[in-house]
């Protein structure tokens, strides 16, 4: 780990120059790092993928998402440069199908998703009556 051997020589030699090490001087390891790094990203893409947001089928809205299959499509908005209204690039690279992906339309891998947001995404809440008949708190 990069991050451990790098931080703790600088604690090392803060420790060496300091009479007390300050409370937020330790040793820090990469994995701490990315699961913070990741907590704010788990949020988001929770967000993207709420319930009121998701179509049907493709077509249905300009935004939102829709599952095919194991995928999970995600089509978003652009801006004047073409550039897509959610980070993409900060999420991990592994919950995305690169060679699927295109422009504003994601492809993300279902199962990978829902384990990295911790939650089904493709459950709406309700039971397969509710579902059928179109009742229910949904």
């Amino acid at each position: 780990d990069w991050l451990e051997v790098s931080s703790s020589i600088l604690v090392s030699q803060l420790a060496e120059a300091c009479d007390q090490v300050p409370d937020w001087c330790r040793v820090a390891t990469w994995g701490e790092y990315a699961k913070k790094r990741y907590d704010r990203v788990k949020g988001q893409l929770s967000h993207q993928l709420r319930r009121a947001a998701r179509m049907n089928r493709e077509g249905d809205r300009q935004v939102g998402w829709f599952l095919e299959g194991d995928r999970i499509i995600v089509i978003d908005s652009t801006n004047t440069f073409g550039r897509t209204r959610f980070d993409w690039k900060s999420v991990p690279s592994t919950l995305i199908d690169e060679e699927a992906t295109i422009g504003n339309r994601v492809v993300l891998h279902r199962k990978d998703v829902e384990q990295f947001v911790g939650r089904n995404v493709g459950s709406d809440g309700r039971g397969w009556l509710e579902r059928l008949t179109g009742r229910g708190n949904g």
